[in-house]
């Protein structure tokens, strides 16, 4: 190709890429043309004035290739620093990370080539911090700033030198909120509750709340039409129990108690009570859990013809498991207002499974029912109960609220979670980190206290990076709930414990939680580690401690920290602590 067709065929180039209205295939296309032509240095230099538009309104291909050989304009001497600066006002507003973090690093190398720039680097950079609004970039922006300062004009230091400080403090940010807890959805008709009946028997399943909705449907349309009951969900029991129809000839009635000696209760032979098709209790070895002794309780009340209760106590009002107080005390005042005493094994189901509350009124309703199940409840919801009322539970109730034994790894809770909504029962049964659990165990509604900090911090100094990143997460859960103690966390520090992991999990929480939320932390765990013997990621962890205390503006002295700054020398753990304690003293 002659000289004279290049050149047409380069500004040809050129102006395609400008179009604001081609389409990306073309971009693309002209760009391998464009890289292939491999335009020389005197060639590309006699087209600033189009690359710097493609680089500052093209495409952020073309702005890309546009970068790449403006720089190397710059480096051969063919384009001015100060072009360089100008360039960059319009490159630093463009929304590509990736050009921006480039353009920053040309920049950096203009100045330091050429001093003469600092003035009006800095001020070209003050202007792009006010439009981004990435913190990583504002960050870097900041530090070129403070760097540039020192060879800038008076007028633009006293600008300046402010801003440059205000931007190093890292701005405070919210946190989302708490998502509403999901409710416990209950059966509206009995075609649903013979729906769950065969969902439930069809197979084993996972679902823990098939049994509890069908438990609950059972007895609340048992008290509502159980004619109509019998009717809908009949036809899929009678089949499984001997003698189903009411034959009284002696032999049958043998038939269907031999049968019941050997069958446990479940929900196969609830909903044969509930039908009229059993007509004797089940007697077969069957598990005392709290869903079979609730089973049991009613199916007793049934089978003698007793008064049956509206509705269970323990039904879940969330799909977490747990009961909402208030919910609960309405129960309770329709049960009294019937007459009706609560079944032992509901009640006290329906008691661990009762979520706190914020309004002191609700234990006041309970204590003004006057009845014992009141003001029991009214005691547990003030955190009053005693051992005695724990162990008057039943034994899985008060084993699972007790916790495993002292230094007892490898036991496993005798309750689900969804049947003991309580965190930092659920907690102390975590030996290992399960990171589903502990992600559900930190959204819980309840006390957060030092069972539930030293499963975070498990999950924080795990060999996993998985696990770590489950702990940082449970650490922004419980900072958006102002529920994160920093004591706590830092009383559960392991012994030896792993600093260079603790270090990644807290640098990632700075990025999550901000400086400011994330400084307390260190402050905290620091003197705990600096009164023992120093670990190899210590200065790792020092080092994020003194980015926190610089980007949050914290000041005052560190316990220990001084300690540490009198041995001297050049280690990486002393060079860290100088960095902190200039941190802490800055004005």
């Amino acid at each position: 190709m002659a000289d004279t067709e290049r050149a047409v065929r380069h500004g040809q180039l050129l102006s395609d890429l400008l179009r604001a209205d081609a389409p990306p295939s073309e971009i693309r296309w002209r760009l391998v043309e464009l890289t292939r032509m491999q335009a020389s240095v005197a060639e590309c230099a006699g087209r600033v004035e189009y690359y710097s538009r493609m680089l500052a309104e093209g495409r952020s291909t073309a702005a890309a290739h546009a970068q790449s050989v403006l720089a190397e304009l710059h480096t051969e001497g063919a384009l001015a620093s100060t072009d360089v600066v100008s360039l960059s006002r319009s490159v630093l507003a463009r929304p590509e990370k990736k050009l921006v973090r480039t353009q920053l690093s040309w920049l950096d190398r203009a100045v330091r080539g050429e001093p003469g720039c600092a003035s009006a680097s800095v001020r070209v950079l003050a202007e792009a911090m006010e439009t981004t609004a990435d913190i990583a970039l504002r960050a870097r922006m900041a530090r070129i700033i403070t760097r540039q300062l020192r060879a800038a004009d008076e007028p633009t230091r006293v600008e300046c030198a402010d801003a440059a400080r205000a931007w190093e403090l890292e701005e405070r940010f919210p946190l989302p909120p708490r998502a509403p807890l999901a409710r416990f959805t209950v059966a509206s008709t009995a075609s649903e509750t013979v729906a769950l009946y065969r969902r439930v028997t069809a197979r084993h399943h996972d679902d823990w709340s098939l049994d509890e909705r069908f438990l609950d449907a059972v007895i609340r349309f048992t008290y509502r039409d159980r004619d109509g009951l019998a009717v809908a969900l009949g036809p899929a029991v009678d089949h499984e129990v001997p003698a189903a129809q009411q034959d009284s000839s002696w032999w049958q009635r043998q038939r269907q108690r031999r049968w019941c000696a050997g069958q446990p209760w479940s929900i196969r032979t609830l909903a044969a009570i509930a039908t009229g098709a059993l007509r004797y209790p089940p007697r077969g070895p069957s598990r005392s859990t709290p869903l079979t002794d609730r089973m049991a309780e009613w199916g007793t009340l049934a089978l003698e013809g007793a008064v049956l209760p509206p509705f269970s106590l323990a039904t879940p009002t969330f799909d977490n498991g747990g009961i909402d107080a208030a919910e609960l005390v309405g129960r309770l005042r329709e049960y009294a207002e019937l007459g009706l005493r609560p079944g032992s094994a509901d009640f006290a189901q329906a008691l661990v499974r009762v979520m706190p509350t914020s309004h002191p009124e609700v234990p006041l309703m309970a204590d003004a029912l006057h009845s014992p199940e009141g003001t029991r409840l009214a005691a547990w919801l003030r955190g009053e109960q005693s051992d005695t009322e724990i162990d008057a539970l039943p034994k899985y109730l008060s084993a699972a609220l007790r916790g495993p034994p002292p230094n007892g790894r490898g036991y496993s809770s005798p309750l689900p979670a969804y049947q003991l909504p309580i965190p930092e029962s659920q907690a102390a049964w975590m030996s290992w980190v399960d990171r589903d659990r502990l992600s559900r165990i930190v959204s819980l509604p309840g006390a957060k206290g030092p069972q539930v900090h030293r499963a975070v911090m498990t999950a924080l100094v795990s060999e996993d990076a998985r696990d770590r990143a489950v702990g940082v997460d449970a650490l922004v859960t419980l900072a958006a709930t102002d529920e994160l103690r920093p004591d706590l966390l830092a009383r559960a520090l392991p012994v030896r414990a792993p600093t260079g992991r603790l270090a990644s999990s807290l640098r990632d929480t700075r990025h999550a939680l901000g400086a400011h939320r994330t400084w307390p932390l260190l402050a905290a765990i620091l003197p705990v580690l600096f009164a023992n013997n120093p670990t190899p990621g210590l200065p790792d962890l020092v080092a994020v401690a003194a980015d926190c205390a610089r980007k949050s503006g914290a000041q005052g002295d560190l316990l220990g920290l001084d300690a540490v700054l009198r041995r001297g020398g050049a280690s990486r753990l002393t060079m860290a602590a100088r960095a902190l304690s200039v941190a802490l003293s800055s004005t």
